[in-house]
């Protein structure tokens, strides 16, 4: 799949613990912390704005929709 850009927004980043998703595309939304192992996955809509709970950390975001992967570092301090 290619590296687009899909108007998807991880926000705040760096953030306090709660980061906010919010897209234009339909797909699946998954968290990898720094050891690789994934800490959250949901399905999100075109009109989805999550709000994910993270501890403090790095964390690599990913969500991949109709033949096309976006991904993102996400830092929580």
């Amino acid at each position: 799949p290619e590296n687009l850009d899909l108007g998807v927004n991880f926000f705040p980043n760096p953030g306090n613990g709660t980061i906010n998703v919010s897209g234009n595309v339909n797909g699946e939304l998954h968290i990898f912390n720094a050891l690789g192992e994934e800490v959250y996955a949901e399905l999100v809509s075109a009109s989805s704005s999550l709000q994910i709970n993270l501890p403090r950390g790095i964390y690599f975001a990913q969500l991949i929709g109709e033949e096309k992967l976006y991904s993102q570092k996400i830092i929580v301090q």
